[in-house]
């Protein structure tokens, strides 16, 4: 017993024992607490796998991008704005809204009515049968997705179809509007019309240090400087690898014969074709091949260059400088530029400016690019200096903005000048004078009248000046009118209605059946998208994928009324 007691006694007095036992009863108490705090969230809702609510119903991510997927129409997906990201997720949860609505509402389809569309599509017909096996390999192979996700896109398109179809039935047109429409498009029109060209136009423009300024203030966003960058940059001339471009016999004629047609032409007579002999056209071909063959051996010594400078397993890399030592290159610089902005000095496409933009500074694996091909040289790129979009004093845009004042006070001018002819002419016509005669007498070019309907215009193909313009001006003018006047390519028009008469009442009764299905179909669109927005209104949504709002944006509520 003694020694049982001794033992103990030891135990007690151990210090590693009770650090043992510090730790154990450390594990337990965490547990204890987190056992608790998970008791104390267990209030709050679990979104994990959810990407929002609707109708008080929980949408999976998984729902959620599959309709963003149809919203697409199946289409791979694009590179879109925030703006447009913004959109799309907007559309996506109205198309979730509207597909729950139609359900309460006892809008479904059955699996026979999407089998029998897919049956009916002539793309999956084989000499007019429905082809099985042409349907699964046009699905599974040129859209790149499973039958079951196509069957479900059809299914909910077959749904909203239906919605659109009950909101066109429901689409009423007033036989006022009816008519009034038909007659805008059968009416014959007798129209004398005349022109005036900006380049015989005598204005007078005068502009001082004011009308630039307030030119400069009205337009300041679109003379904000843009990003700019500089790279360092190494050069491999390509005309430095053509000596050791060789081609052989079989080179020069493989590449004939695949581009035979860019030696072809036809005889006088058009109706034979002739190509040039291969030994006209030898030299040509030769330059072109040795030319590649100089090209690839500058990208590849570019390569080289470029993976000396990436970092190898253990971190390890030449710097810029070590590697243009080892490669016997020269340094260079470029002067700044922005993305969209010819690249000074150097002969380089847009490809020279993304690949300068991507760079980043700090990442020792992309501060500098891959080889960049320009006209004369393949490049590598290294980040230099990136000057962040600013807005300029006046002082260093001055001449951008001169160029825009002048073109806004010529266009200004002409206007005023085309606009006081038009009353002067409508003065002269009032005290007698033709429209001809008046419209000649202010220097504008008159036309001989010609008849005109908007629906003859549509349908057939017609050599009237102007169609475009006088569609968009003519319904709205009755006999004797005279239009405001239009701006046309380099100057503007003047019509004037000689006569407007009814059309012919066959042409109506023809024009009257489509123009009532075009204005439902429109109407219905519209009707549709409003309902999409009432249905998504309805739906009381809950969007956890919408992206955190910026506080700082929301000024504080103050009690006072807004403005």
């Amino acid at each position: 017993m003694t020694m049982l007691i001794t033992k103990f006694n030891r135990m007690i007095h151990n210090r590693i024992l009770w650090a043992v036992f510090a730790v154990l009863m450390s594990l337990v108490l965490v547990g204890f607490l987190g056992a608790g705090r998970s008791g104390c969230d267990s209030a709050e809702p679990d979104r994990r796998g959810l990407a929002g609510t609707v109708f008080d119903r929980d949408v999976s991510r998984r729902e959620f991008f599959a309709a963003r997927f149809f919203e697409l129409g199946m289409q791979n997906d694009p590179r879109l704005s925030p703006e447009q990201q913004d959109a799309l997720r907007q559309a996506t949860w109205e198309r979730i809204a509207a597909l729950d609505l139609a359900e309460r509402m006892g809008i479904t389809i059955s699996d026979a009515e999407v089998a029998e569309v897919i049956r009916r599509d002539p793309a999956f017909a084989t000499e007019g049968m429905f082809d099985r096996n042409r349907y699964q390999a046009i699905v599974r192979s040129r859209l790149g997705i499973p039958l079951a996700t196509y069957e479900a896109f059809l299914a909910q398109d077959l749904v909203l179809r239906k919605l659109r179809a009950l909101l066109e039935a429901a689409s009423w047109i007033a036989p006022a509007e009816l008519n009034y429409r038909l007659r805008n498009f059968t009416d014959v029109f007798s129209l004398a019309y005349a022109t005036f060209s900006n380049d015989t136009a005598s204005v007078a423009i005068a502009l001082d240090a004011n009308d630039l300024a307030e030119t400069f203030e009205r337009h300041r966003e679109a003379f904000t400087l843009p990003e700019q960058v500089s790279v360092r940059y190494v050069a491999f001339p390509i005309t430095n690898f053509l000596p050791a471009a060789e081609v052989s016999e079989t080179e020069i004629e493989d590449y004939y014969d695949a581009h035979l047609e860019d030696y072809a032409s036809t005889d006088t007579n058009e109706a034979a074709t002739l190509f040039q002999p291969l030994e006209d056209v030898r030299g040509e071909i030769t330059a072109t091949l040795r030319r590649r063959k100089a090209l690839f051996a500058a990208r590849d010594k570019a390569t080289e260059f470029v993976m000396a400078l990436a970092p190898d397993r253990y971190g390890n890399a030449l710097s810029l400088t070590q590697a243009v030592a080892r490669f016997d290159l020269t340094l260079r610089t470029s002067e700044y530029f922005s993305v969209d902005s010819p690249v000074p000095g150097l002969r380089v496409d847009q490809t020279f400016n993304r690949a300068a933009f991507a760079l980043e500074a700090a990442d020792p694996e992309a501060y500098f690019s891959d080889a960049v091909t320009g006209t004369d040289n393949v490049y590598v790129l290294a980040a230099h200096d990136r000057v962040p979009p600013r807005d300029p004093d006046l002082d260093e845009v001055v001449a951008d903005v001169r160029e825009l004042a002048e073109a806004e006070a010529l266009d200004k001018a002409r206007r005023a000048r085309v606009e006081t002819d038009r009353a002067d002419i409508l003065s002269a016509m009032q005290a007698g004078a033709s429209f001809p005669e008046a419209a000649a007498a202010q220097g504008w070019t008159v036309v001989t009248a010609r008849q005109f309907s908007v629906y003859g215009t549509l349908e057939h193909e017609t050599d009237m000046p102007y169609s475009d313009a006088l569609i968009q001006t003519v319904t709205e003018l009755q006999t004797g009118e005279t239009s405001e006047p239009l701006p046309v390519e380099n100057g503007w028009l003047l019509v004037h209605v000689i006569q407007r008469e009814p059309g012919d009442i066959a042409e109506r009764t023809l024009l009257k059946p489509e123009l009532i299905a075009a204005i439902d179909r429109y109407r219905s669109a519209l009707l549709f998208d409003d309902w999409r927005l009432y249905a998504l209104e309805q739906a009381n949504l809950e969007d956890y994928l919408a992206p955190p709002q910026d506080d700082g944006d929301i000024p504080p509520d103050d009690g006072a009324p807004p403005g």
